[in-house]
């Protein structure tokens, strides 16, 4: 996969995986991209943490996750960073 450069091309790759569009699913996508617009101070400070490969993935990176439907791992993974837990 080739580097994403923005957060708004990586929700357009999301939309179109089917696991993701339900609707449950979009309000967890919007809430986790907020979530990530508060945690980072920069678009790229999400890009760089998106594509850094993470121990809480077993050395995958978050948007490896995102691309397979795992909002919710993701979220989980932002909550622990965000909670000064490094993996």
């Amino acid at each position: 996969m080739g580097v994403i450069c923005t957060v708004k091309e990586i929700r357009a790759r999301l939309l179109h995986i089917p696991e993701v569009t339900k609707p449950a699913r979009l309000d967890a996508l919007e809430a986790l991209v907020d979530r990530l617009d508060e945690s980072f101070k920069t678009p790229q400070g999400v890009i760089s943490w998106l594509q850094a490969e993470s121990g809480y993935f077993g050395g995958l990176r978050p948007i490896d996750a995102l691309l397979r439907g795992r909002i919710d791992a993701v979220d989980a993974a932002l909550e622990a960073l965000d909670s000064g837990i490094f993996v």
